[in-house]
């Protein structure tokens, strides 16, 4: 209840499986305001029909219809931008700017952001650059390397599938890696030997390799 702006970056779970929670709560509890929600109109739709609408469609009738996503959260809505050539969307909320940019996350067998499902990263402040969840995509991280000052990534420890691994973070250059942090990494992150055996080209160890490490749970990062 004390979070008063969201920005959902895709539809699994794990991201906006409380939104439902979140936008009931607000609406029927006793003098809370409406929160408001940063999210571009292609995915807004999305969102809604496919994840939200179920549980929040017909929980009343506004004015003789069903309710929206407008009744549950203020809309907040990004505008195009262009870095360096390329199209990006940006919303500037009180202090902060987000560079909000489309990922590649799943299907596995998407080959660019068009055959994808909806998904992103974000930018913050020019300073402080978030894949989201994506597969690996190297122009994304060089690009934004030259602008960011420090850099969070999605790694997982093998090959294949909807994130990025390790062995293809591996290939970023010397100067991109030192300025990321790894996320999204499995249980066994501190048994190197499980999945980076076998191989020369890096140890396991995220500052031995070159990155700024592990990203830690429960832990606040501040940057100002």
């Amino acid at each position: 209840m004390d979070v008063r702006c969201y920005l959902p970056t895709h539809s699994h779970a794990v991201h906006i499986g409380g939104l439902e929670e979140v936008a009931l709560m607000n609406r029927y509890t006793p003098n809370i305001s409406t929160p408001d929600m940063i999210i571009l109109r292609d995915y807004q739709d999305i969102l809604w029909t496919k994840s939200l609408s179920g549980g929040c469609e017909y929980c009343e009738a506004n004015q003789g219809r069903p309710l929206q996503l407008t009744d549950f959260f203020n809309i907040l809505r990004p505008q195009n931008i262009e870095i360096e050539g390329r199209k990006f969307w940006a919303y500037k909320h009180g202090p902060i700017e987000l560079v909000i940019m489309r990922t590649r996350h799943f299907p596995d067998t998407a080959i660019s952001v068009d055959e994808s499902q909806w998904c992103s990263g974000v930018f913050i402040n020019r300073k402080v650059w978030i894949s989201g969840d994506t597969m690996f995509d190297a122009d994304y991280p060089i690009r934004f390397a030259k602008l960011a000052e420090v850099m969070f990534h999605d790694t997982q420890l093998f090959f294949g599938g909807v994130h990025a691994s390790y062995q293809e973070l591996m290939t970023l250059p010397e100067d991109v890696r030192k300025k990321m942090f790894l996320y999204h990494y499995g249980d066994n992150w501190d048994k190197p030997e499980t999945w980076a055996g076998g191989t020369d080209k890096y140890t396991g160890d995220p500052i031995k390799d070159g990155f700024l490490g592990w990203t830690d749970q429960r832990t606040a990062y501040d940057f100002y």
